[in-house]
């Protein structure tokens, strides 16, 4: 509604610098601000949980069946990164957790409680939904 531009607007607004650094290293990933066509969209993210800032786009194209997620792109400073392997696999997954919620979840309540009790209550990304995801881990810190 304002006309800022998500990515900018959360760099202005940034005072934490691993939290910069995350958030340029995701837009320089992304080729952010160059054109993607009609019908397809880019969307940015970022987090600073437990002192780890994470940042991520997400690129989506509007089909005839739906939102199609096509690309994920996540940059993280966890600090030293003993497994490369290891982390982007966590990284990967947890693209994939939050999509799956975002996409195939609802909580509903009845009398005030929810209905849904536990994890196998929510149906998760499948793998035809799942998008090609590019991780960067940043050791700044």
């Amino acid at each position: 509604a304002a006309g800022a531009d998500p990515l900018a607007e959360r760099l202005r607004l940034c005072w934490h610098a691993p939290s910069r650094k995350v958030l340029e290293a995701v837009g320089e990933m992304s080729d952010w601000g160059s054109e993607i066509g009609l019908d397809r969209g880019r969307g940015v993210g970022f987090c600073l949980s437990f002192g780890v800032p994470t940042a991520e786009v997400i690129e989506v194209t509007n089909t005839s069946d739906g939102i199609r997620i096509d690309k994920a792109y996540v940059a993280s400073d966890v600090g030293r990164i003993i497994d490369p392997v290891n982390f982007d696999n966590l990284m990967k997954g947890g693209v994939i957790f939050g999509l799956a919620h975002a996409m195939n979840c609802e909580i509903t309540y009845t009398g005030g409680a929810p209905e849904q009790s536990n994890f196998d209550a929510y149906e998760g990304m499948r793998l035809y939904q799942c998008p090609v995801i590019e991780v960067l881990g940043l050791e700044t810190g």
